[in-house]
């Protein structure tokens, strides 16, 4: 297994969601079988997303 970090000048806090889809992207086009869901852009989560970051 591999890990794969986002990268960039993010402070403790700050969460690097476009990097993460970016990256994620390109990890499912260079794995076989792999599949990027997307999720953040689900309408059907939008109720999930707004209680995640509240948090």
């Amino acid at each position: 297994m591999e890990l794969n970090y986002v990268t960039g000048n993010y402070k403790e806090n700050e969460v690097a969601v476009v990097e993460r889809q970016h990256l994620a992207a390109a990890l499912a086009k260079k794995i076989p079988g792999a599949v990027f869901m997307n999720q953040s852009d689900n309408v059907a989560n939008a109720g999930g997303m707004v209680i995640l970051s509240e948090k």
